[in-house]
């Protein structure tokens, strides 16, 4: 469950034309059968859910009809996840801390389902910056990466009053990474991902949230 504060410029329940928001809790986050072990394919890690924070501006251009509108925004947003396991039967043990941020400009579109029912959904195609500031046998290891990312949102909000809504979110992000960077005892390693050794980090967060608008 997410506790969002947002805001927005506007008269009643009309749609917004400017909206800013910020969202923060803990999430549980799923990242599919992504491989993000530094050490190889053959290693999977079971990856916990994480603390996250989103940061959001949109600015909207409204209908005269004042049911709907559509716009532009920039998104920033950051989760952390950790995992402990070992390499397969090897007595050796691994700990992964890794902090993805993502930072993405917006299409967004809103829908005015009722009086005080809104709907809206934003996409986009950012940056992603992966890093893990993981131990092996006790051992610093920090492994760094960056590439293309993708990200969908889509969310439904009730309006109390004016000034309050209550609202769900579905939010999902993917990120596409070609190499990593791995520093292990003083030693670096740039690592080319292919298909065999996919590294392709996704999550999908469900909100709740109350949001506030003046």
């Amino acid at each position: 469950m997410i506790s969002t504060i947002s805001v927005k410029a506007q008269k009643g329940f009309d749609v917004p034309h400017n909206l800013f928001s910020i969202k923060g809790g803990y999430a549980l986050t799923g990242f599919g059968k992504t491989n993000f072990s530094p050490w190889g394919k053959d290693y999977k890690s079971k990856l916990k859910g994480g603390p996250t924070f989103d940061a959001n501006y949109s600015h909207l251009w409204v209908g005269e009809s004042k049911q709907g509108g559509m716009g532009i925004g920039l998104l920033y947003s950051i989760v952390n996840t950790s995992a402990n396991y070992s390499l397969n039967n090897l007595p050796v043990a691994v700990e992964d801390k890794i902090v993805l941020h993502y930072i993405a400009p917006q299409y967004v579109v809103v829908r005015k389902l009722g009086n005080r029912l809104l709907s809206g959904m934003s996409y986009g195609v950012g940056y992603m910056y992966y890093h893990n500031n993981g131990e092996k046998d006790g051992k610093s290891c920090v492994t760094n990466s960056s590439g293309l990312g993708f990200n969908v949102d889509f969310n439904l909000n009730y309006y109390v009053t004016p000034c309050f809504s209550v609202g769900v979110d579905v939010d999902v992000t993917c990120g596409v990474f070609n190499k990593l960077h791995r520093t292990f005892e003083g030693t670096k390693k740039s690592i080319d991902l292919n298909d065999d050794y996919k590294f392709n980090p996704s999550r999908a967060d469900f909100m709740l949230g109350l949001h506030y608008y003046f």
